[in-house]
């Protein structure tokens, strides 16, 4: 097991979330331009989810620095529960926002959760990317 001394930092962790981060919202924007929609850098919504990449890259990196503890449960849970809200209640939220515009005859922006593939395609980019970190440093 993991125990850190004053001098330890677990530089690897930090940056390989840092880089599941960045990748996913550059491959967010890639994802935008392919599909013909407005590139935007802080976008709700869309293909990968980056938060579920950030948090599958920090539940990866637990697990590598501390194995199997107390932390990478925690760390899971709120995984679990970044993953549902990502696509449950933001996209319900979505879903919502589309049948309102269409009642008030408006055309505000309406995305602001992912579908499962989403957020799945986040948590799966998140730990290659981690992988791919801890494999070159």
């Amino acid at each position: 097991m993991f125990t850190p001394s004053p001098g330890d930092i677990p530089y690897k962790a930090y940056i390989a979330v840092l880089t599941a981060w960045g990748l996913a919202a550059l491959a967010k924007i890639i994802w935008q331009y392919y599909k013909g929609e407005p590139i935007t850098f802080f976008t709700l919504g869309g293909m990968p989810s980056v938060h579920a990449s950030l948090v599958g890259s920090l539940f990866l990196s637990i697990y590598y620095e501390t194995g199997f503890s107390i932390l990478l449960l925690a760390v899971g849970v709120f995984g679990g529960l970044v993953f549902r809200d990502a696509w449950g209640v933001r996209w319900e939220v979505s879903r919502h926002s589309i049948a309102l515009n269409k009642l008030m005859a408006t055309k505000d922006y309406e995305r602001t959760g992912h579908t499962k593939l989403e957020a799945a395609a986040g948590i799966v980019f998140g730990f290659v990317v981690t992988v791919a970190v801890y494999a070159i440093l």
